[in-house]
């Protein structure tokens, strides 16, 4: 397992940001299984993500407001980042 510490670890840490070839697969970034901690607010600077999956690590504690923000505003998924995770949900 693997500490998160910033979004800089993503890439590092193998979160594959993947760009799509057609509007319907759309950009965004799936790690599972390798990330521990708690997850950066920085996430909440990619803005073009239109998924993130961080189901089945061991994150731990709040989902920073910055995340929250992103998910409202790109409508993603939040049980795609909570599945799995012993997250505080503070996205309401």
């Amino acid at each position: 397992m693997a500490k998160l510490v910033d979004a800089r670890d993503l890439k590092s840490l193998g979160l594959y940001v993947c760009a799509g070839s057609t509007p319907a697969l759309g950009t965004g970034g799936f790690l599972e299984g390798e990330l521990t901690g708690e997850i950066p607010s920085e996430i909440g600077n990619l803005t073009n993500l239109t998924w993130l999956y961080l189901s089945n690590n061991q994150l731990e504690g709040e989902i920073p407001p910055e995340v929250c923000d992103l998910i409202e505003s790109n409508n993603l998924n939040i049980d795609g980042i909570l599945e799995g995770n012993n997250l505080i949900n503070t996205c309401d």
